[in-house]
């Protein structure tokens, strides 16, 4: 019965309990923001790298429209070897993870 605490006692700890709550409260919306920006700035990199491979391979880039890129893009997806070798490729990375 020594552990028996007042009504008093009980609202304070409860107070107490609700502010450590809020802190930890703010702290995950800390984190959570700090993992969608880390998830954008991954994104936006991985989009100018393969944005930069494909204009590797296109003769005149800054002559061709949107619209034309992603025609080249579409003939050379819809080719059964590379619909194949892109599978595979991407089966072998599912297997490493």
């Amino acid at each position: 019965m020594a552990n028996k605490k007042s009504i008093p006692e009980l609202r304070k700890s409860i107070e107490e309990a609700e502010k450590k709550n809020g802190v930890y409260e703010r702290e995950l919306k800390i984190k959570e923001g700090q993992v969608k920006k880390l998830t954008r700035q991954e994104r936006t990199h991985r989009l100018i790298q393969r944005g930069a491979i494909l204009e590797k391979f296109l003769i005149d880039p800054g002559a061709l429209s949107e619209d034309q890129v992603m025609e080249i893009v579409t003939m050379a997806f819809q080719k059964t070897d590379i619909q194949e070798k892109l599978k595979k490729m991407i089966s072998a990375e599912n297997e490493m993870l």
